[in-house]
């Protein structure tokens, strides 16, 4: 149950973030890093107002860094899969969703880390004002979301 009585919300899925690094980086063997590992790398981070370096940022914070401050910043793009190129091209490593690099995990192109002690989720939560009807379109989506959401609980995808 949510603070506002009008607003239905519905937990679509979790989406977990990892440290993305090339296969051929010396961390690529590893299970996991020392989030003071993370601090000397060049880092590729996501543009500023991304929702993905918002959540990185405070996880960061939380583990003790000083968040994107503290890293070695070499590049910044405006999505997930510039990102993934620079990874590819050596110019450093990211935290990403799991889910936006799945492909390439499964190629073998990129390795994904876990940070010790660090565990970072995020939930996608759909939102909706029940005093508002919906039109067609925003239902068809609606049911896209929730259907795809159950597949992938079902696939146990994450």
């Amino acid at each position: 149950r949510n603070a506002h009585g009008n607003l239905i919300c519905r937990e679509l899925w979790k989406d977990h973030l990892v440290l993305l690094v090339p296969s051929r980086h010396r961390w690529a063997g590893r299970r996991e890093v020392m989030v003071q590992d993370l601090v000397d790398e060049p880092f590729i981070l996501r543009e500023l107002g991304s929702g993905t370096l918002k959540i990185m940022d405070d996880y960061l914070k939380a583990a003790g860094l000083n968040g994107i401050d503290g890293l070695n910043t070499v590049a910044r793009f405006g999505t997930s899969t510039a990102v993934k190129e620079g990874i590819k091209a050596g110019l450093g490593v990211s935290i990403l969703s799991a889910r936006a690099a799945d492909t390439e995990l499964e190629m073998g192109i990129l390795k994904a880390l876990e940070i010790k002690d660090l565990q970072m989720d995020r939930n996608f939560t759909l939102i909706r004002d029940r005093r508002r009807i919906a039109s067609p379109l925003c239902r068809a989506l609606v049911d896209f979301l929730l259907e795809n959401s159950k597949a992938e609980q079902k696939n146990d995808c994450f």
